[in-house]
């Protein structure tokens, strides 16, 4: 890294008092922050090409789970859970689709975990952020933008909940045709239309800043390439499972879908355009994605298990009536996505 940097002295501390300081380690970071000369091994073709590449990838992985078995679903019928599909499609596709489902159910989990909150630890713990954003514990902020993201979704959600119900009732003859309450929303129709959004915009935050660092990347490109083509391909099969069950037709669906896709080939555009500013490791890039890192990873968090655990699961009477040997094995396959996830996490 080229520059005006000198290393540290002694004497540029202005003090006598320097035997416990590791002159080494604070050159290393004033090295790691310092503005910086683009890198000549960065290879744009090949970088453009990357572009594509994702996008190809991400698509299959989406709507090949979209689309499979396809089925239209009404919207009166939008209040049913996802398991549902155990009744509706018959044989083995049946339950191809319920294992597909509960396989990206562990997926997105360990996104949530093991990528996007990770990398909002990574931020604001990075030793580049001076002042205001080391007043409150450096990694406290992540657990701050988490929690107003936690407790917007949650008052979002029952806002657009209530409505839907409001709407559903006054379209309805007889209230008992609609109405269940045992103090739990879930069943409300909209919800699951709700939940799918929530969950597409905080994978497509994180997908944004993955596409900056894959576009301002260099030596390390090609590995990061292929585990990132992983990281979408999975990714994509458990939102495409969740769109396949909205209540839209099946334009809606693929245009619904297409955001995922290209937020990643968006943030690496904008990654090879800003590369020069990016590469600088200035204190702004490294906290807005820390932000963005922190309220995605608080929106997936409380979505996982707040809806398609409850969904999917725990509140199910469709998979508590599987045998307990489907059971096992569903749990198994939710247990895989997660673990595919999380090998994943090593390299991107």
């Amino acid at each position: 890294m080229s520059g005006n940097w000198a290393p540290l002295t002694p004497d540029m501390l202005g003090s006598n008092n320097v035997s416990n300081i590791n002159f080494d380690q604070l050159n290393l970071q004033c090295m790691s922050c310092a503005p910086g000369a683009l890198d000549d091994n960065f290879n744009l073709p090949l970088h453009i090409g990357g572009i594509f590449i994702i996008f190809t990838i991400s698509c299959i992985g989406l709507y090949s789970t979209t689309f499979l078995g396809f089925r239209t679903v009404s919207p009166a019928r939008d209040d049913e859970t996802s398991s549902s599909t155990l009744k509706e499609t018959s044989g083995s596709v049946g339950f191809l689709l319920h294992y597909i489902k509960l396989f990206g159910i562990g997926v997105i989990a360990s996104t949530a975990w093991l990528h996007v909150l990770t990398s909002a630890f990574g931020n604001f713990t990075s030793p580049c952020l001076v002042g205001f954003w080391n007043l409150y514990g450096g990694s406290n902020w992540v657990g701050l933008f988490g929690l107003v993201a936690t407790l917007l979704v949650n008052a979002l959600e029952y806002i657009l909940t209530q409505k839907a119900t409001r709407q559903s009732l006054e379209k309805s003859k007889s209230l008992d045709s609609h109405v269940e309450l045992a103090g739990h929303f879930h069943g409300f129709p909209g919800n699951k239309s709700i939940t799918t959004l929530l969950i597409e915009a905080s994978i497509s935050f994180h997908s944004i800043i993955i596409g900056l660092a894959l576009g301002v990347a260099t030596d390390e490109f090609n590995s990061l390439l292929v585990a990132i083509c992983f990281h979408q391909f999975f990714e994509g099969m458990a939102l495409g499972s969740l769109i396949r069950d909205l209540p839209y037709t099946p334009l809606k669906k693929f245009v619904i879908g297409l955001v995922y896709p290209v937020t990643t080939p968006i943030g690496m555009a904008i990654g090879i355009g800003l590369r020069s500013a990016l590469q600088n490791n200035s204190q702004v890039s490294i906290v807005v994605q820390g932000i963005f890192d922190s309220l995605a990873s608080g929106v997936l968090i409380y979505n996982v298990y707040a809806e398609l655990f409850s969904n999917e699961i725990n509140h199910n009477h469709n998979f508590r009536g599987l045998s307990r040997a489907q059971q096992v094995i569903s749990f198994c396959v939710l247990y895989i996505g997660a673990a595919a996830m999380a090998i994943v996490a090593v390299w991107a």
